[in-house]
């Protein structure tokens, strides 16, 4: 396979490359759309939120405004305050984004960024 794989791409070039890169796409596409709609259909007329209160045994799951500390299931204390960690990637993520190939104020070399690198490595080795 690897072999017809090779030959093609030498002989069709740059062309070839990107419409098989089309193709690949369009069956991601496909199989999104397939998984959303299996997704939708096997899930229609189920209650969400008393799935997920019954399987967790946590009314909070499906608040709209997250709480600062949510009561997790036995074994899962640890991770009471992951929302705090996920924002801190997050805010860790946007900063290094706005960075360019210029080092700029925001780039990842900015000292701001480095304290949220450092603050989010202590929130994952605490265990928080």
């Amino acid at each position: 396979m690897m072999l017809v794989t090779t030959i093609y791409t030498i002989e069709s070039g740059f062309y070839g490359v990107i419409v098989t890169d089309i193709f690949q796409s369009i069956c991601i596409w496909v199989a999104v759309v397939f998984v959303i709609v299996m997704t939708a259909i096997k899930t229609s007329g189920a209650d969400i939120a008393a799935v997920a209160s019954a399987v967790t045994g946590n009314q909070q799951w499906v608040t709209t405004i997250p709480k600062w500390k949510t009561s997790m299931p036995a074994g899962y204390e640890n991770y009471s305050l992951l929302w705090l960690v996920g924002g801190f990637y997050l805010l860790k993520t946007i900063i290094q984004g706005m960075g360019n190939e210029q080092r700029s104020a925001f780039s990842v070399h900015c000292p701001l960024s480095a304290v949220f690198c450092f603050l989010y490595s202590l929130i994952c080795a605490a265990g928080l």
